[in-house]
């Protein structure tokens, strides 16, 4: 990138899941007293439904020098 230039940077992080791998999971934790039950396990809940996610992971640059140059000139 050139030095004279200023730039942005947007982390974007997607995550979602089907209808049948969020509906399952939702079910059992409705079924266990939404996780409280003593016997329910909720750390291999949360493994198994972080499992089941699609994550997508964006980074996108956009240049915004004019946006600082049009800034420092209005002053």
């Amino acid at each position: 990138m050139e030095s004279n230039r200023i730039y942005d940077r947007l982390d974007l992080i997607v995550s979602c899941s089907s209808d049948a791998h969020w509906e399952d999971p939702q079910a059992k934790w409705a079924e266990n007293d939404f996780g409280r039950r003593p016997d329910f396990d909720v750390e291999d809940h949360l493994t198994r439904r972080d499992a089941a996610q699609v994550r997508y992971e964006r980074q996108f640059w956009f240049d915004i020098t004019d946006v600082f140059e049009r800034a420092h000139d209005s002053r």
